[in-house]
């Protein structure tokens, strides 16, 4: 570090260039940082929902029990003690989600797509 601060390196240097950035980057250059968090959510959960707002997150069974109608709504992923992030889906009405899986923006085969639950630090980048 001593011989770059010398008087000779410093009066011999090369003169300073600017490197200019490939032209395909756009304006990411003067992103903020709530910007690159959306970029990087977007990378990592490409087409997350929002888990309660799926049609298929809430289910409302009515039933007649002694001449009265019992309803009677279910929640998916909702197991007391339990808190998910995350879970793999299915439009299919009924059919259980994978609670917890798709953490890691991998989606399974045998879901329709991935979501996240409020209690994610990346919940309000869903969509």
């Amino acid at each position: 570090m001593d011989l770059y601060k010398s008087q000779f390196i410093q009066d011999n240097k090369p003169a300073q260039k600017k490197y200019y950035p490939w032209v395909g980057t756009g304006d990411c250059l003067s992103w903020d940082k709530d910007k690159w968090a959306k970029y990087e959510f977007d990378e990592k959960f490409p087409g997350y929902k929002k888990c309660d707002k799926l049609s298929t997150y809430k289910t409302i069974k009515t039933k007649e029990k002694r001449g009265k109608m019992v309803s009677r709504e279910t929640l998916q992923c909702d197991i007391p003690s339990q808190t998910f992030d995350s879970a793999c889906y299915s439009n299919t009405p009924g059919k259980i989600w994978a609670c917890g899986g798709c953490s890691t923006g991998v989606v399974s085969a045998s879901a329709d797509g991935g979501c996240l639950f409020p209690s994610s630090p990346m919940y309000h980048f869903a969509k």
